[in-house]
């Protein structure tokens, strides 16, 4: 069908309109789209930089509290290497902070009491074990003990994919040297020195009783 000749002007003018929309409409989609991307992005930077600073800050804080804390902290991993001690242990121990660092804590405990905690040598801890407070002699650099208290945590890293060890360490030496000396002076004579009645009765009771168990035989002297 021939389009009258009156009408292709119409018709090309509607065509260049039909253009021309629909190159406005581009720009115009183009243009929000942009606008929403902008808007989304510095959404997500502001959300970004918010956590981090909330990361950030809370790092400090734990930062500070380990450092300034009035009891010993120590980080280890789960083969007992020490990551990082704060200055109390330190000074519980008499060594600095930096030098406790890559020593194993089984390492630290006296000779006695590392069969309690490690009960081959070699053998990992079995921190599942350490979760209540127990006490133990540690030695410091010049060769001194302290009693200490302490007691663990795990931590997983779920980001790291790794557990770290966590240990609140207290000095209790001396609480223990006041323990033993009101049980000295309980079961002694604060003139002579020697074993009261009271300790001999608990003693003779004890050697009784084991004797009673074992099926042996005992003789008591009294001069």
């Amino acid at each position: 069908m021939t389009i009258n000749a009156s009408l292709r002007p119409i018709e090309t003018a509607f065509s260049q309109s039909m253009v021309k929309g629909t190159r406005l409409l581009r720009n115009i989609l183009l243009g929000i789209s942009a606008f929403i991307f902008l808007v989304v992005s510095w959404l997500v930077i502001a959300v970004l930089r918010s956590t981090l600073y909330r990361i950030r800050d809370s790092e400090c804080t734990f930062r500070a509290a380990f450092h300034q804390a009035a009891v010993g902290m120590l980080r280890m991993r789960v083969d007992s290497h020490i990551l990082e001690a704060n200055e109390t242990i330190g000074h519980i121990l008499g060594r600095a902070p930096e030098l406790l660092a890559g020593m194993r804590l089984i390492d630290l405990v006296h000779n006695d009491d590392r069969s309690s905690i490690a009960p081959t040598e070699g053998q990992a801890i079995d921190w599942s074990l350490r979760t209540e407070p127990t006490e133990h002699r540690f030695v410091r650099e010049d060769g001194s003990t302290r009693w200490l208290r302490w007691t663990v945590s795990k931590i997983d890293n779920d980001v790291r994919e790794k557990e770290h060890v966590f240990a609140l360490v207290e000095d209790v030496s001396e609480a223990r040297r006041l323990s033993d000396e009101m049980k000295y002076q309980a079961s002694h004579d604060a003139l002579t020195g020697l074993i009261n009645r009271r300790e001999i009765e608990r003693r003779l009771h004890r050697g009784i009783e084991s004797a009673r168990k074992l099926g042996e035989e005992h003789a008591f002297l009294f001069l």
